[in-house]
C-alpha cells in the first residue's frame, strides 16, 4: 500500500516516518523534521514554575542548533537573526529589550582649542543629539542657542533642547553659560543625565584643573532637574552667578564627585534663599536631604515631589508619597519604597513583587503556589 509522507516532510520521502523525509517543512532537529526546535523554556507542573529545558536549541535556516552561528544574535524565541529588532539591543548574544531608549552615541560638541567659546549647539548640529545616549564629547549651551550669531544658527525653539532626552553619559564636560533667553527657566532637556565623565575638561585660569559642570551667569535660570545626575568622575563643578537659581545646594554637587582630595565644587552669588523661599521656589514637603548632608537647607532639583533627593516617606516612582497603598502595593523597608503586587493579585496585598507573594488570593486562577490568568494545558 502506497503510504503518505509524514505532514512535516517537504519535497518527498522514502518513508513515512520523520526521519525519512527528503527535506522539511519547518525545521531538521538531530535527524526529524519537526513543528519547532525544542524551547528555552518548560513548564514545570509540580512547581508550577517555567525552568530551563536542557534540550533547548535555536532555530537556523530550517534547523535546531545548540547555538547560533557567530555574529548572529538569538531572539527570546530562539530564532538566530542578523539583529536584533527595533527597541532591543544583544547582550551576549541575545536580542534583549532596551531599557528606555537603546544605546546611541553621538560625536557632540568638539573644542577647538583649550577654550570651549567657539563651539555650542545650535540649529545646525542639535539633529545629531536625537536618540544620542552617549555624548562622545561635550554639551555646551549659551546666549548663542538661542540668539544665534554670525556664524551659528539659533534655535527655532528652545523645546528643540528635549532632543538631548535620551541623554545618559557625557564623556566630556557639560557647560550651561550666560544663556539670558527669559524662556530658559529649567534644565529639564537633560533629565536622564546620570554621569559626566571630565574625559576633557574646561579650563580656567581661576579654576585649575579643569571644569566637567559649569552653570553660569544664566538670568532667568530658576531650576535644573538633573533628577538622575550621580556622578562626576573627573574635574570640578561650577554653579555660580546664577541669580534666579533656586532649590540646589552646594553638597548636592559634593556628594557626585569621585574624588573628594582632587575634584572641588565652587556655588557662590546664586538665587537667595529668602528670595527663592517668598516666590515659593523651594522643595517639596516630602523632600528629605540624604543622610550624611551638612546642609541646613533642604536641596532637590526643582519644584514638586519628582525631583527630590530623598524621601521623607516613600518612594513610589521616583516620586516621593506620604504613604504607600497596601491593598495594591508592598513595602521595601530597606530603602523606602512601594513596590506594585503583580497583576494576577487579588486586591489586598502581597509580601513580594511575583504572582506567589499573593496576600488576599488571586484575580483568576491559582496553580500550586502561584496565581496565574489561566490553568496551563497539562491542568484543570
Amino acid at each position: 500500500n502506497q503510504q503518505c509522507c509524514h505532514e512535516y516532510c517537504a519535497g518527498g520521502c522514502t518513508d513515512s516516518e520523520d526521519t525519512d523525509c527528503v527535506s522539511c517543512r519547518y525545521y531538521e532537529n538531530d535527524g526529524r523534521c519537526v513543528r519547532k526546535c525544542p524551547e528555552e523554556k518548560i513548564y514545570d507542573p509540580v512547581t508550577a514554575t517555567e525552568v530551563i529545558n536542557p534540550k533547548f536549541k535555536v532555530s537556523f535556516r530550517h534547523k535546531c542548533l545548540k547555538e547560533c552561528p557567530n555574529n548572529y544574535p538569538r531572539t527570546s524565541r530562539g530564532n538566530c537573526v542578523k539583529r536584533c529588532g527595533a527597541g532591543q539591543q544583544n547582550i551576549d548574544g541575545v536580542c534583549r529589550d532596551c531599557m528606555g531608549p537603546c544605546p546611541k552615541s553621538c560625536t557632540g560638541i568638539l573644542p577647538s582649542s583649550r577654550n570651549i567659546q567657539d563651539h555650542v549647539v545650535t540649529a545646525e548640529n542639535i539633529n545629531d543629539f536625537v536618540g544620542c545616549t552617549t555624548v562622545l564629547n561635550n554639551v555646551v549651551i549659551d546666549r548663542r542657542t538661542f540668539v544665534g550669531d554670525v556664524e551659528s544658527k539659533p534655535l527655532d525653539s528652545i523645546d528643540e533642547l528635549d532632543k538631548l532626552k535620551d541623554i545618559r553619559n557625557i564623556n566630556g564636560f557639560l557647560i550651561i553659560d550666560s544663556a539670558d533667553y527669559e524662556e530658559f527657566r529649567s534644565f529639564n532637556y537633560l533629565r536622564n543625565l546620570e554621569q559626566i565623565q571630565g574625559q576633557q575638561l574646561e579650563f580656567l585660569k581661576s579654576f585649575e584643573p579643569g571644569i566637567a559642570l559649569r552653570v553660569s551667569t544664566n538670568k532667568y535660570l530658576e531650576s535644573l532637574n538633573l533628577r538622575n545626575l550621580n556622578s562626576i568622575s573627573a574635574g570640578n563643578a561650577l554653579i555660580k552667578r546664577n541669580s534666579k537659581l533656586c532649590y540646589v545646594q552646594k553638597f548636592m554637587f559634593t556628594r557626585l564627585l569621585n574624588s573628594k582630595n582632587t575634584q572641588s565644587v565652587q556655588f557662590e552669588e546664586n538665587g537667595n534663599s529668602t528670595t527663592c523661599k517668598n516666590y515659593g521656589q523651594v522643595c517639596h514637603e516630602e523632600c528629605v536631604n540624604p543622610p550624611g548632608s551638612d546642609s541646613e537647607h533642604i536641596g532637590c532639583w526643582g519644584a514638586g515631589d519628582q525631583l527630590c533627593m530623598d524621601c521623607k516617606s516613600y518612594w513610589k516612582h521616583r516620586q516621593c508619597v506620604k504613604q504607600c497603598n497596601l491593598g495594591k502595593e508592598f513595602i521595601i523597608e530597606s530603602n523606602k519604597t512601594c513596590v506594585e503586587c503583580h497583576s494576577e493579585c487579588e486586591f489586598g496585598g502581597c509580601s513580594g513583587p511575583t504572582n506567589a507573594d499573593c496576600k488576599n488570593g488571586c484575580m483568576n486562577v491559582l496553580d500550586h503556589t502561584r496565581c496565574v490568568a489561566q490553568c496551563p494545558s497539562v491542568k484543570y
